[in-house]
């Protein structure tokens, strides 16, 4: 081999390598914040008092969702707008898979077809909700709703009567209603939960069995004893389920998983032999496309066999003032009530530096302690979330994005004969220009003391899945953070969502008196991370936070420039980005060394 392709050969590696290197990045633009010079929380006790607040115009934000029969009251405002989005959950009926009939595809299909989404969403919601078949909800990266190729949002009588006939339930003895295939006498026991929508739902099954001629009727019971033991139990029953997040776990445990069904958990009680295949994939893939690919397949065979029927994805109804703030955020899980609103939101830009207000949320409920750890209170959370800060965030499109760190990898031992088989080690690259409010500067030995505090306390609510599952944890250097996991998944990425302590607070305490933290607002154990710090708390009326100062990504007002990344690299794109900057350079390279080898060969004839 000559030099000439020998260099080529060497740069033809590099760019190969680059193009497969399995490094998460930060997008960097738009992410520096806060954009506002004070945020405000104002405590509401009750909903009409928020809705009130927001049209004199004493916040700028309604925290959380508001009810529908606002909607009308709030439009006539021109200097309110209304936010929808979709709940990252929905009302569904399941059926008791231990009973015959119901563990019938064709029974279960058949009721699919016969119930009528459109109507459900349009009448009995009044347009605010959208049919769904998908057991992954709309807004989640992974579902599939909208790539189906046949829905049951429409009833369809011929086809749902069509499957009863061929799976055998015909009229047996004349009375007018199907029986069994077996020849048992067929009656469906709907069982509701009494809610208006509920019944509404349940009655339209009943009556659309009844134009199938399957004897059924309507009971309803908050939560009905029978779900305990299905085998006295309950036929179909309407339930509703909101999901924390975007994970997709529980899409392998929520219905088939053994332990599941030996502990009485997974209440549709289904199993699918294809569908249990598709488990293992799904919980212990480490890549983001193998994953997507299980999850789709899990999805396909799911909504063909019906082990639910999902009734309706209903709309929430989020409100804001336009006429001080810009950039309010919508999220796919929150809508405009999130973090991403309080860390984007900015000033109208006719608002002079001199006038700028606060920016301020309502809350229906205090914050109960500062202590994350302690607090079970959604509304404290609110304000938790913007003074600690996290390895990774949820972006407004339900992606996970590094935060802290501005980059990371997964690794197992296929990637890297370091890593035990069988193992997964998660490496993060920190900022290396990050502080703590109290000006201390923020490392990998914070992360690295975090979730060894959270592990080791006792009954630390923070460490509940670390105990099992991980393996080792350490800073690797003061800006490199490793985390080791005995088992290979992609989704113990979700573990890093958790909120950072300072090492040099936290120290000297016990982990197992995590629960005795309790600092008042101008405490000097109160040290953040997140982008705003606490001026004032005045129990029970409000909350006053500003800007972090030594925010890592801080923005003023008038200068709304991001923060750029520190080190050698300045990345600005996700995964394709470095395989690109580095598929620049080598490109650059091989250009130069073939003008400069064609000069000298032009030299030589």
């Amino acid at each position: 081999m000559n030099t000439r392709s020998g260099l080529i050969s060497f740069l033809t590696v590099i760019l190969l390598g680059s193009i497969i290197m399995p490094v998460y990045f930060v997008n960097a633009l738009p992410m520096s914040g806060p954009r506002v010079d004070e945020l405000q929380f104002h405590i509401y006790e009750g909903e009409d008092q928020q809705v009130e607040a927001l049209l004199s115009g004493d916040v700028d934000l309604v925290g959380e969702i508001i009810d529908p029969t606002f909607e009308t009251t709030l439009e006539e405002h021109e200097d309110i707008q209304i936010g929808k989005h979709l709940r990252n959950g929905y009302g569904y009926l399941f059926f008791n898979h231990t009973k015959y009939p119901y563990n019938i595809t064709a029974f279960r299909r058949a009721a699919a077809f016969a119930l009528d989404k459109e109507w459900i969403s349009s009448e009995v919601w009044n347009g605010l909700a959208q049919p769904l078949d998908s057991p992954v909800p709309r807004g989640n990266p992974f579902s599939i709703e909208d790539d189906m190729s046949y829905s049951y949002y429409e009833s369809k009588m011929d086809l749902a009567s069509g499957l009863l006939d061929e799976a055998g339930f015909i009229d047996v003895n004349s009375d007018g209603y199907r029986d069994c295939p077996n020849g048992e006498a067929l009656f469906v026991k709907i069982h509701s939960t009494g809610t208006d929508i509920s019944l509404e739902i349940c009655g339209l099954l009943r009556d659309k069995l009844h134009d199938l001629h399957i004897d059924a009727d309507v009971f309803y019971d908050w939560w009905f004893p029978g779900l305990d033991n299905p085998a006295i139990g309950y036929d179909i029953y309407f339930n509703g389920y909101t999901f924390e997040n975007c994970s997709l776990e529980w899409l392998a445990n929520e219905y088939v998983m053994p332990d599941y069904l030996s502990k009485g958990l997974a209440i549709p009680r289904w199993e699918n032999a294809t569908y249990s295949e598709l488990i293992e994939k799904l919980l212990h893939e480490n890549d983001f496309e193998d994953i997507y690919e299980a999850a789709k397949k899990m999805q396909e065979i799911w909504v063909y066999e019906c082990p639910v029927i999902i009734a309706y994805q209903n709309h929430l109804l989020t409100a804001h003032r336009t006429d001080h703030f810009s950039d309010f955020q919508h999220e796919s899980v929150e809508g405009y009530t999130g973090w991403w609103t309080k860390f984007m939101v900015k000033p109208q830009e006719e608002t002079s530096s001199e006038d700028i207000p606060p920016f301020r949320c309502s809350l229906k409920l205090g914050i109960d302690t500062f202590n994350f750890m302690k607090s079970s209170s959604e509304y404290a959370s609110k304000v938790h979330d913007v003074l600690f800060d996290r390895l990774i965030r949820v972006d407004v499109n339900g992606n996970i994005i590094p935060w802290l760190a501005k980059s990371y990898t997964i690794e197992t031992h296929s990637d890297n004969p370091s890593v035990p088989e069988g193992h997964s080690r998660f490496t993060f690259n920190l900022y290396e220009n990050m502080s703590w409010s109290d000006g201390t500067p923020f490392t990998a030995y914070d992360i690295e003391f975090s979730y060894n505090y959270y592990k080791t306390g006792c009954n630390n609510p923070l460490g509940a899945d670390l105990q099992d599952e991980l393996n080792s944890i350490y800073a690797k250097t003061p800006f490199v953070f490793v985390a080791e996991f005995k088992d290979e998944s992609y989704w113990h990425i979700l573990k890093f969502k958790k909120q950072i302590i300072p090492k040099h607070i936290f120290e000297d305490t016990n982990p197992d008196s995590w629960a005795q933290w309790d600092p008042e607002y101008n405490s000097t154990t109160l040290v953040t991370t997140g982008p705003f710090a606490v001026v004032s708390h005045n129990k029970g009326d409000n909350i006053i936070l500003e800007p972090n100062p030594y925010y890592f990504r801080r923005a003023s007002v008038d200068n709304l420039s991001p923060t750029p990344t520190v080190g050698p690299w300045s990345f600005t794109g996700e995964l394709y980005t470095l395989t690109l900057t580095v598929t620049s350079i080598a490109v650059t390279v091989v250009f130069l060394f073939l003008i400069i080898d064609n000069r000298y060969l032009s030299k030589r004839t």
